[in-house]
């Protein structure tokens, strides 16, 4: 008989409202079958592992999903205030 293995691990509620959020969505074009977003990220206060890897996935209403992008490890995102993202169709591209 198979047997499932379940894992458990801590959560940490990411903010998008209020203040100061810790993730930011901005929608900078719309077009029939493709949208173009801003992604602004700021984690420093959370005390994540400086090796984790954050990730972008967008997905829609139905429940599809993109593959996911790497943005950076907390310990690159933590070294800047602001993080700023570009993702235009398929590519996620660092703001300069």
């Amino acid at each position: 008989m198979g047997r499932n293995t379940l894992e458990i691990f801590k959560e940490t509620q990411i903010t998008h409202k209020g203040p100061k959020p810790d993730l930011k969505i901005n929608l900078v074009n719309e077009e029939e079958n493709k949208i173009d977003v801003e992604v602004s990220i700021n984690i420093k206060r959370h005390e994540f592992d400086e090796d984790c890897i954050v990730s972008f996935q967008p997905y829609d209403n139905r429940g599809r999903a993109l593959k996911p992008m790497i943005m950076a490890t907390v310990g690159e995102l933590n070294k800047e205030d602001n993080n700023v993202f570009f993702h235009f169709g398929n590519e996620l591209l660092f703001a300069t």
